[in-house]
């Protein structure tokens, strides 16, 4: 049986994405309850955890303007950056500026522009505001896309935050992880 991820709570993150997924022994144990409570006749069972390699990071920043100021309010931010960073060579390999089309709704713009963001498939969501207890920070953890608050000024602040990790060691940056099972 192979798991290749889990969602969990992300609200306890630091500044940067870090590797892994914090596995606690209750949750452990539930695991292994489940199984065992799935297949009684199971005499062990492994759990082994392991980084999945990306090659890349795909993420999305909320603009004040299209020249790269990063906005202070995530649904009324009138642009979002969707940027990827190579993460072997630690460079930009690809930056988009998109508009935000639900920037002047009266009500749940937030939840829509988290929506529309997702169509993108980020793997991080960086803001500076906090997303947490919010309707569009629910919505990316239910997608398990990362949220951090950032207080890089500009996109190429950030970018330049971002790429400070060691070239071919994506640890910094890596998002997700797998988990084996092995019933036995």
């Amino acid at each position: 049986m192979r798991v290749e991820g889990i969602l969990g709570d992300n609200t306890q993150r630091g500044p940067l994405p870090y590797n892994g997924i914090a596995l606690g022994i209750e949750l452990l144990q539930r695991i292994e309850a489940e199984i065992r409570k799935e297949f009684p006749h199971v005499d062990r069972v492994l759990i082994h955890y392991e980084p999945r390699k990306q090659r890349s990071l795909r993420f999305a920043a909320a603009l004040q303007d299209a020249q790269g100021t990063l906005g202070e309010h995530f649904g009324e931010s009138p642009y979002f950056a969707l940027v990827e960073i190579d993460l072997q060579e630690m460079k930009l390999s690809k930056q988009e500026i998109v508009a935000n089309p639900h920037k002047d709704l009266a009500k749940g713009k937030g939840l829509k522009v988290a929506r529309f963001l997702l169509t993108y498939k980020p793997d991080v969501i960086f803001c500076r505001e906090s997303l947490s207890g919010k309707g569009p920070g629910y919505a990316f953890a239910e997608a398990g896309v990362e949220t951090f608050q950032t207080q890089a000024k500009t996109l190429m602040e950030l970018v330049s935050d971002l790429q400070e990790a060691k070239p071919g060691n994506a640890n910094a940056l890596n998002i997700t992880s797998h988990i084996s099972i092995i019933v036995l």
